[in-house]
Order: C-alpha cells, then structure tokens, then sequence
C-alpha cells in the first residue's frame, strides 16, 4: 500500500458517495458467530462505528495505516466496543478467530488478491463472514488517463514505478467477479453473496472528476511531484477528464463508478 500523505478533509468532501456502498455493503452480512469485529481500511470510522452500532456486545475495530485518518476517527466519542488501531493490513492478523472482517474500498491497494482472500477467509471463525466492497473501474478513463499521462516523459521518472508490480495505478489489482467466486467458493460454503453496482454520482464544479479522484486514486501520484510539476499534472489531466465525462447543459458531469460487493460466509466444519 501506498505510503500516501491521506487527507480527510478531500476524501470526505464526497462522504456520503463514497460512505453508501459501504452501508450497502453492511446490509447485506447476517448473523455472526462470536468474536470480534474488523474494519480493515476503516478510514474516518463511519463504517467501524455503524458496526459497532449493530452489535454492541461485541468488540469492534477500526484498523488504518494512516494516524491522520484515525486522528479523524478519533476526533468522535466512539462507542464503548470501538477502538482504533493503526496497523498496515499486509501484515496485520486479529488475535483470535473473527466473526467478521469488513472492508470498504481499501483492498485494491493490496497486490495478489488469490493469495490475499484466502488469508483473510482463513482468519474468520466458523460461521463468520468476510465482507468486501472494492472499485471496479480502473479500466475508465478517471484511472486509465492518469495512467496514460504518469508514462509521458515529463512524468516518467517520478511516476513508471507506479505503474509497475505493487503501483498504485496497476489496472489488474481488482479482478472479474468470476475471479473472486473461485478463490472463495472453498472456504465459504456458508454461501457467497457476489455482486457488482454501477453509480451514477452527479458532480458539480469547474474540474469535478479531478476533485473526486484526488482524494483517493490520484493522492499517491501527487504526493511524488514537485509543487509546479503538481499543477502541471493536474491541469492537464483535468483537459483531458473534461473530454472523457463532458459537462451537461445543467451544470452537471455525470459520473459512472462501478463497485465490486462481495459477502463470503465461512463453512462451520473444514471438509
């Protein structure tokens, strides 16, 4: 994962579409075995603190590797079963069997999603469940174009590296929905729940995609450019986000963001 400088304030200023899939997400896991709760990723702690809501006699944790997100988090009394922790997910592992592990929009930092699923599934209790939400759209032109520009040889020093094994602006992290089925099927006969949702977001303003994905995608990118290499980047990028998601008569730039669910309930008995 990206040691990126993440900002609160820029990825919440579209809270309540990013925060949706996650609730919609968490509406679809059920019952749960004993054991604590995870948020992997958990961010400013809107998901952690809705778990922590749904099963107040459990313990719950909010995990991120970035202290100003938590700092964030914490900023909020939490409920009295919700703490925090930051830790780096690639080597994090709960001290005891969880009943769930929930992530929202954090594990397609991650490399090597086969190997990954298994040891997340291979970390729940019987009967618990893994629930997972992650962006599907990293063949759009959002991600595609900053790829396309990280490689122009004005950028190409500071940038190729992301798009090598472990960047950032990899566009295989995230696989087909078929994918993820065959890496769960044998450790979820408890049922897996797959789906995939396209969004529609209504942005406003003078360069809105860019304003959306520099609180995510585009925040590592930034993070290794000088101030002037920076805006060159940006004013670029954003001529060319302008032609790909094109304003209405309206004001309005529609744009398209397909997410990957997917809820695997982990087999009782090992076969």
């Amino acid at each position: 994962m990206d040691n990126a400088a993440w900002n609160p304030a820029q990825y919440l200023k579209f809270g309540g579409e990013r925060l949706r899939p996650g609730y919609e997400l968490l509406a679809r896991v059920g019952d749960l075995p004993p054991g604590g709760a995870y948020d992997l990723g958990c961010g400013t702690g809107e998901h952690a603190r809705a778990i922590a809501a749904r099963w107040p006699d459990r313990r719950v944790t909010g995990l991120d590797h970035s202290a100003a997100m938590l700092e964030k988090a914490a900023s909020t009394p939490a409920p009295h079963n919700l703490v925090w922790q930051e830790h780096d997910i690639r080597d994090w592992s709960p001290p005891a069997a969880a009943a769930l592990i929930f992530s929202n929009a954090t594990l397609h930092w991650l490399p090597d999603h086969a190997a990954l699923m298994v040891r997340l599934m291979q970390m729940i209790a019987p009967g618990g469940t893994l629930a997972v939400q992650m962006p599907g759209n990293f063949r759009e032109p959002s991600h595609t174009l900053i790829r396309e520009l990280a490689l122009a040889p004005a950028y190409h020093t500071k940038l190729a590296a992301l798009a090598e094994p472990g960047g950032s602006l990899r566009d295989d992290l995230v696989q087909t929905p078929d994918f993820y089925y065959g890496v769960l099927a044998p450790f979820a006969s408890g049922g897996i729940d797959l789906w995939q949702t396209t969004y529609l977001t209504a942005l406003r303003g003078e360069r809105p995609v860019l304003e959306w994905i520099t609180g995510s995608i585009l925040r590592p990118v930034l993070d290794r450019l000088g101030v002037d290499e920076r805006k060159g980047f940006e004013d670029t990028l954003a001529e060319r986000l302008a032609i790909a998601y094109p304003r209405r008569a309206d004001g309005v730039t529609l744009f398209p963001f397909r997410r990957i669910f997917m809820v695997a309930k982990r087999q009782r008995e090992e076969t």
